[in-house]
């Protein structure tokens, strides 16, 4: 059996601590009991408000306990002193109620400010700042910050070394957090040296706890697993089972076969499938009658089975806790109600989703009833049935159960953690469901409440600003998308480290924005050192290489260094074709990405037999009417049209358009983009009225259907400016130049550069502004042709356009399977899954982002 997993955190998680509305009355009577016995200022009373604050955050109450911790604190400064032990102690228990709030920012500038002034007062090895110590370095720990983690567990351990001896339990304890500090460093950094060092200090706490407390004690059968689960990481496999074989033995002798620690070390060692159904009877056997840390070990057992996928027994034993409990406690007790979340967590797990709601609804009505509707592990439970409806693909319910906590209980000016959590939740529904300005607001309130409680390099932070970049992404937002992922790009820069995986794939996802505007001299050097670190450290052929590639590509040929980009995206084209093959989704991508350049360089006959190949590649894998080979056939009419082949060019261009209206119908954006094609060959060729009229039959029928102005429409109507030009009707061209920087600014922003090479069209047509003056606004290195159509003005065939702009963060995220990390805590339904979309037609790759 595959225990890998860190025993002795497994094991020796605390329980959740609740409070009853009782516990609390009882706990504010002790206060006002001991105010008039003693004073309001007597230690005796501080130690009243301190078990008060402590009751009230298990009830709940987060901002009343720490208002009372902080009275507490103030006045042990005016009555001791801000030197005195007492005072110390109290900033400690203040300490601690930040760390379960998960208040880091505030947490860590306390205890940093705890340690220096109680070492400087009671000195470097008090008790007070041993635990502070330690418990900064756990805080550190969960957040990532290993290194600063390390150094502070290291001097926990030293200090208690100094102060209780070698053979203290407290020195232990130092010893074991050390150690798993070091073996998740070694396993996050793939550093071995750190490992080797974590399992000499858990032999070291091994021998230290058998001298101290015996060699069956438990705590010392737990630092025994966690020593041979660590060296089964490390592949010592015949170390770790002769360890816990010799474990195993002793168990048998002293414990017993059916104790808990017995069965948890044949669970190490079972292999077998009988041998694991026996590891289940006998567990669900000391379940029933009772055993000491029965519950624990079970736990432990329930996620070993789930990561191996052993989910059927994981379930049996999962039920078996939640029956056990029922039959003790009934449905509304805490143990109830936390073993039936523990089962919804398993089944959403085992991708049942229906059985997770079912659970997940009843715990959460039982927490309604016992805590209250506020209290945070209710607000928890709302959250986490929100999510598996949201799974489910019921977003309709998913967002109501947030409406209707939010309606009954207004976000507070300063919301708590898991408050937080679910108005992020609200606004991933509200995105999904595509409303986008309510998700914007809210996660944006997320967002400031998490740079206050957090700081600004938290993963939760960053996880905010980095969806709502998506967010901006995704509505076509670049100039608002930018700063947010240069951000999150910062801040794992400063984590991670300036090489990391996670700081170089945040790059890139900065350089797809990038490309989106006007490109500097210092955004190529950026992309050239970050392209440079990439291949250096995944390889040239690797997924990540490739992309980074392809998008410097598409910047050096906006800087205008055409050589540079097309033997750099020949070259990006071969390793696409040696790692994926020629009918790949991504092959055919990177093949458009290069054609549009090679277009957009005027040549034309390198173009033709690329556009040729794309062509067939595209009708073998989707056939001839699918609306990827029809635009890879408007592709190729228009490198026809510009190799002078007039004729080809209208054949080609007319035949897409019939085959579009017959399978798409008239008015559709697919229709349109054909429409666009056969007018630029038909204006090629001076037949302007025959242009003209497709091109307004093509607006109306497109505006009528689809309600109003989009970004096809506006492409039609540049379009039909520029043939109304050519065909010498200035009046007319004036006219829907002027439509068309109305329907820009309404529909792209002033800003976007569509918009304002609208804007100079306008003017230049009204004689305010000469074409190619000084001051035009035009998009960097277009091309200046009189055959110029199809929109975005990056390449000559609308086609390509499509294909190289709207959907470039959608194609290259799929091809590279990825999913952020900072969303990895609930992806469901947020990022693409790469085996659906290599399933998917080809069409993906080609369709604009809204198909």
């Amino acid at each position: 059996m595959d225990a890998s997993k860190e025993h002795g955190t497994a094991l020796d998680r605390p329980s959740t601590i609740v409070a009853t509305d009782d516990a609390v009355s009882t706990a504010r009577e002790a206060v006002r009991n001991a105010e008039q016995t003693h004073g309001r200022k007597h230690i005796e009373t501080q130690k009243a408000k301190i078990k008060l604050a402590q009751c009230l955050q298990a009830h709940g109450d987060f901002e009343e306990a720490l208002s009372l911790s902080r009275t507490v604190l103030s006045a042990a400064q005016d009555t001791f002193g801000p030197r005195d032990p007492k005072t110390f102690s109290s900033m400690h228990h203040l300490t601690v109620l930040l760390a379960e709030q998960r208040r880091t920012v505030e947490y860590e500038t306390t205890a940093r400010t705890l340690i220096k002034d109680c070492a400087d007062a009671l000195g470097d090895d008090h008790p007070i700042v041993i635990k502070a110590t330690a418990a900064l370095g756990l805080m550190l720990r969960r957040r990532s910050r290993l290194e600063e983690a390390e150094q502070l567990m290291r001097d926990a351990f030293e200090k208690s070394e100094r102060s209780y001896g070698s053979d203290d339990e407290r020195t232990l304890e130092s010893i074991d957090e050390l150690a798993r500090t070091l073996l998740l460093r070694g396993k996050m950094e793939d550093s071995e040296p750190a490992v080797e060092e974590a399992e000499l200090m858990m032999e070291e706490s091994l021998d230290a706890s058998e001298r101290l407390l015996g060699a069956d004690n438990a705590e010392t059968n737990w630092r025994r697993a966690e020593l041979a689960s660590t060296r089964l990481f490390m592949g010592k496999t015949n170390e770790a089972e002769e360890s816990m074989e010799g474990a195993l033995q002793r168990y048998r002798e002293s414990l017993g076969e059916h104790h808990p620690d017995t069965i948890w070390a044949q669970a190490f060692l079972a292999t077998t499938d009988v041998e694991i159904e026996d590891i289940v009877k006998k567990s669900a056997k000391a379940l029933h009658d009772g055993l000491p840390r029965v519950n624990v070990m079970i736990t432990s057992l329930i996620d070993n089975f789930a990561d191996q996928g052993r989910f059927k027994e994981a379930e049996m034993l999962a039920r078996a806790m939640l029956e056990n409990s029922l039959r003790a406690h009934g449905d509304d007790h805490s143990d109830t109600i936390d073993q039936r979340e523990k089962l919804a967590a398993l089944h959403k797990r085992m991708g049942n989703l229906d059985a997770s709601s079912r659970q997940r609804r009843m715990a959460l009505r039982s927490r309604q009833r016992v805590f209250g509707h506020t209290h945070t592990g209710t607000i928890e439970a709302v959250d986490l049935f929100a999510k598996v409806l949201k799974d489910q693909g019921e977003w309709e319910a998913a967002e109501a159960v947030c409406w209707d906590f939010f309606a009954m209980y207004p976000t507070p000016n300063q919301p708590n953690h898991f408050t937080l959590a679910l108005m992020a939740t609200h606004a991933i529904i509200l995105k999904q469901m595509q409303k986008y300005e309510l998700a914007e607001k809210i996660m944006s309130e997320v967002l400031r409440h998490r740079r206050t409680m957090n700081g600004n390099d938290h993963n939760l932070t960053v996880w905010a600003v980095a969806w709502l970049g998506a967010l901006y992404l995704e509505q076509g937002a670049f100039s608002q998308a930018e700063p947010l992922i240069r951000e999150t790009h910062k801040s794992k820069k400063r984590v991670l480290g300036d090489e990391h995986a996670g700081t170089l794939i945040e790059g890139r996802r900065l350089v797809e924005t990038m490309s989106r505007r006007t490109v500097t001299k210092d955004d190529v050097m950026f992309v050239s050192d970050l392209y440079e670190k990439v291949v250096r450290i995944f390889g040239q052929q690797h997924e990540e290489s490739i992309l980074l590639g392809q998008q410097l590509a598409i910047l050096l040929n906006k800087q205008g260094k055409c050589d540079e980009a097309d033997a750099l995206i020949a070259t990006v084209v071969e390793r696409r074709r040696s790692v994926s093959g020629d009918h790949n989704l991504a092959t055919l991508w990177v093949i458009v990405c290069q054609l549009g350049m090679l277009q957009e360089h005027r040549k034309y006959d390198e173009a033709e037999p690329i556009a040729k190949g794309l062509l067939a590649a595209t009708q073998k894998i989707s056939g001839e009417d699918h609306l990827t080979s029809i635009r890879a056939q408007n592709t190729l009419a228009i490198v026809k049209l510009h190799q002078k082949a007039l004729d080809d060019a209208e054949t080609l261009a007319r035949d897409s358009l019939e085959r579009t209206l017959r399978v798409y119908g008239k008015g559709t954006r697919e229709t349109t983009e054909s429409a666009s094609a056969l007018a630029t060959a038909l204006a090629a060729q001076g037949k302007f009225d025959e242009a003209e009229t497709l091109l307004s039959t093509s607006y109306r029928m497109g505006k009528r259907r689809r309600g109003g102005e989009d970004e096809d429409t506006v492409e039609l109507m540049e379009n039909l400016v520029d043939v109304l030009k050519k065909a010498g009707k200035r009046d007319e061209a004036m006219k829907w130049a002027r439509k068309l920087y109305e329907a820009c600014r309404k529909t792209l922003g002033d800003d976007d550069r569509v918009t304002l090479r609208a804007r100079e069209e306008l003017e230049c047509l009204r004689g305010e502004k000469q074409p190619g003056d000084e001051g035009d606004i035009t998009v960097q290195q277009a091309v200046h042709d009189p055959m110029r159509g199809f929109g975005n003005g990056q390449s000559n065939a609308v086609q390509v356009v499509k294909l190289l702009d709207p959907p470039a963060r959608l194609v290259t995220t799929a091809a590279a399977g990825e999913i952020p990390n900072e969303a990895k805590e609930d992806s469901k339904g947020e990022c693409p899954d790469l085996m659906a979309i290599q399933k998917l037609h080809v069409d993906l790759a080609l369709s604009d982002s809204k198909s």
